[in-house]
């Protein structure tokens, strides 16, 4: 099955293009939108609810957890982390950067003990591209939103499918004030990550409460997505030193069973900029479809500033130059 997602402004897994539509095509087209929400995540168990210790069993980056199931500090500790979300955000200029992507797929291991044999299956390296990255900034009314393109480095003779996801720069605009009442939160306790004493917070997107749902589209059709997943937030700083999202629930009407992505951030300290930025480092995607398992590792490095390059072309009549930026 050959699929494609986003994250996208409010980490949204593929958007679905925006044609013209009248008011009243565009209101029922977010009606149907959100009856097919309900129907698929209305029962949905985020595992949010579940004992702490159950999630920790799950989730294989909770190791090392701290358990701490006091919610009195939960709400301060949300408000804090939007605003420095909410701060960095305008503060992020157009970008491009590396990015060294690493395509995995699943193999089967056949290993023998004896006259006794055993199958198992591993996650393999099947190829290795590199990408000049560009980040945009695209203002809007209510959300500060990136617009994200690669450009392959080099050529390729792999007969390989392109990479499948982009976005992650935007992906913790989920934790700004607008979208957080979108979800439910529980906070976990604490957990070191990259040296850093992090707040860890589970959190569940309300499908009664989302007004733009994510879209995975397939060949066997799009289906809305709604999230769940794991931030670690620096207790120190409040920023965000890594978001893992879960799908809400399988999805069988496209035979997705799981869907993760993990980001990490660090500071970036750009040339000639005397701000230091947050920014992906790293981020590993992995998905089970059609009971076949697959993956992605994207690494960052190298950020600098964007420079569009323009060209003055005269027209035709050489009565005015026109800019031709690619």
């Amino acid at each position: 099955m050959r699929f494609a997602f986003q994250v996208l402004a409010v980490g949204l897994f593929t958007v679905l293009p925006a044609p013209a539509q009248t008011s009243g095509q565009a209101q029922m087209a977010s009606d149907r939108i959100h009856q097919q929400v309900i129907e698929i995540y209305g029962q949905a168990q985020p595992y949010l609810d579940l004992p702490i210790k159950k999630v920790q069993h799950q989730i294989d980056d909770l190791d090392g957890l701290k358990i701490d199931d006091d919610q009195t500090g939960l709400s301060s500790l949300l408000q804090r982390m939007g605003e420095s979300v909410s701060a960095q955000l305008p503060r992020i200029p157009n970008l491009v950067a590396r990015e060294d992507i690493a395509l995995e797929e699943e193999s089967m291991q056949v290993q023998s003990r004896g006259r006794l044999a055993a199958t198992s299956s591993q996650m393999v390296l099947k190829a290795e591209r590199r990408y000049e990255f560009v980040i945009l900034r695209k203002p809007s009314d209510d959300l500060q939103i990136f617009e994200e393109s690669r450009k392959e480095m080099g050529t390729s003779k792999d007969p390989i499918l392109p990479p499948q996801a982009t976005g992650f720069s935007g992906l913790w605009i989920l934790f700004t004030p607008g979208i957080l009442e979108e979800q439910r939160f529980r906070y976990l306790g604490t957990q070191k990550i990259h040296g850093r004493q992090a707040a860890v917070i589970a959190f569940a997107q309300v499908p009664e409460r989302v007004k733009i749902p994510g879209l995975i589209r397939s060949v066997d059709g799009d289906v809305p997505m709604l999230h769940q997943g794991i931030v670690w937030v620096d207790e120190e700083t409040s920023r965000i030193l890594r978001i893992r999202t879960d799908l809400l629930t399988p999805l069988p009407q496209i035979s997705t069973t799981r869907l993760t992505s993990t980001v990490e951030y660090s500071e970036i300290h750009l040339p000639r900029l005397e701000e230091r930025l947050w920014l992906p480092r790293r981020v590993e995607l992995l998905w089970t479809m059609n009971a076949h398992n697959g993956g992605e590792i994207h690494r960052y490095s190298n950020y600098r500033l964007y420079k569009a390059n323009v060209r003055i072309i005269t027209d035709p009549i050489g009565t005015a130059p026109i800019d031709d930026a690619p």
